[in-house]
C-alpha cells in the first residue's frame, strides 16, 4: 500500500532486507495510505497536491478537518489548496508552465470572472510579476473596476421619480 519507491530503493541499493510494518487495513485505510504516500513525493505540483487532497474528502468522505490532522497540516491550510482547484485547466496550465506559485494562483481567484482572469493571467505572465507585483496588480484592477461599477449604478438613475417610488415600494 505504501512504501513502494523505498522498496524498490532498497533493492536498487542491493539491501538484502527492508524494515517495514505489516497491517491490515480495509479498502478505505488502503486508499488513504495510499494518497498519503503520494501526497508526500515532493515532484508534485501544488495542483496535484491539492487534486489528491479532494480525492480524499471526495472518495473517502473525510472532512478538511479529518484530511489536515491526517496530513499534519491545518485546516486553513487544506482549505487554501483547495480553492486553487477553482481554477479552470487552461489557467492552471499556464501557471505550472510559467513557473508561477501557489499564491499567485490563489491572488488570481479574487477576480470572478473567467475572462478578466485569463487576461490578468497572460498579463502577470508577460511581465514576469512577482507574488506582491501580481496581488497589487489586482487589487488596482479590482478597485478600478468597483469605480466603474459606481459610475454605471450612477447613469442608470435618470428618472427620479422612479428611483423614488422604487425605494417607497
Amino acid at each position: 500500500v505504501a512504501g513502494e519507491r523505498r522498496l524498490r530503493a532498497s533493492k536498487i541499493a542491493g539491501l538484502s532486507t527492508v524494515p517495514c510494518i505489516v497491517c491490515d487495513c480495509d479498502d478505505t485505510q488502503s486508499a488513504v495510505f495510499a494518497v498519503l504516500e503520494n501526497l508526500q513525493r515532493k515532484d508534485l505540483n501544488f495542483f496535484e497536491e491539492a487534486e489528491g487532497i479532494w480525492s480524499l474528502i471526495d472518495t473517502l468522505g473525510l472532512t478538511q478537518d479529518e484530511v489536515a490532522k491526517r496530513l499534519g497540516r491545518s485546516q486553513s491550510a487544506i482549505a487554501n489548496k483547495l480553492r486553487i482547484l477553482k481554477l479552470c485547466d487552461r489557467q492552471k496550465d499556464i501557471i505550472i508552465e510559467a513557473g508561477l506559485t501557489e499564491r499567485h494562483a490563489r491572488a488570481l481567484l479574487k477576480i470572478d470572472s473567467v475572462e478578466l482572469r485569463d487576461k490578468t493571467l497572460a498579463y502577470v505572465v508577460l511581465k514576469k510579476f512577482n507574488v506582491a507585483q501580481t496581488e497589487e496588480f489586482i487589487e488596482n484592477l479590482l478597485e478600478n473596476s468597483a469605480i466603474e461599477k459606481k459610475k454605471e449604478r450612477l447613469v442608470i438613475v435618470r428618472d427620479v421619480r422612479i428611483f423614488a417610488n422604487t425605494i417607497q415600494k
